[in-house]
């Protein structure tokens, strides 16, 4: 038995009695990134989002698969919010648990008697989580004007909150650009 990928219990798996197999198959990963302006573009990371798979499977009792069973259980996984790991070749590329969210059955053939025979299954995973995204971003105290500030040494960050405010209030859309010698 090839298994393809697994998840839970399921095996995605092609062998001599079954074809449980992907049709197609992605794996998502990315950030939330800010470029900051300063005399060299820097770029950094400030959180992770939900990682995400998403699986086409085409299923047929011709292939051995018992369609109408395994399509009610793809369903009822997606209303528990079931989670597990999601393994291809035996690598999990997220690295934890991820919980199906959507599971779209297409394409559903039925007999004449009502059993369903064959159809397409578009399974989306997103990585779950119990914690909320860390932000590697450092969080500064907001200092309140005092009136007069003149001679006040803002840090970049907070020149550009000040410029953004000033822009928001006059309706500018401007940038300022500073050069230093």
């Amino acid at each position: 038995m090839n298994v393809i990928a697994e998840w839970n219990s399921k095996k995605f798996i092609i062998d001599a009695d079954m074809i449980y197999g992907i049709s197609s198959l992605s794996v998502q990963r990315s950030i939330k990134a800010e470029a900051v302006e300063s005399s060299k573009a820097l770029v950094y990371m400030e959180s992770t989002q939900a990682g995400q798979i998403i699986v086409e499977v085409e299923l047929n009792a011709l292939l051995g698969v018992d369609v109408q069973t395994e399509m009610k259980w793809w369903m009822d996984k997606t209303n528990t919010g079931q989670r597990s790991a999601f393994k291809i070749g035996g690598v999990d590329y997220l690295g934890g648990d991820v919980m199906i969210t959507t599971c779209q059955a297409t394409d559903i053939k039925v007999t004449a008697a009502g059993v369903v025979y064959a159809c397409k299954l578009k399974l989306t995973f997103k990585e779950a989580t119990n914690k909320p995204a860390v932000s590697t971003k450092k969080k500064t105290k907001k200092k309140k004007p005092t009136g007069d500030t003149a001679g006040s040494t803002l840090s970049f960050g907070e020149f550009r909150l000040l410029e953004a405010q000033l822009n928001a209030k006059s309706g500018s859309t401007t940038s300022t650009v500073i050069k230093s010698n």
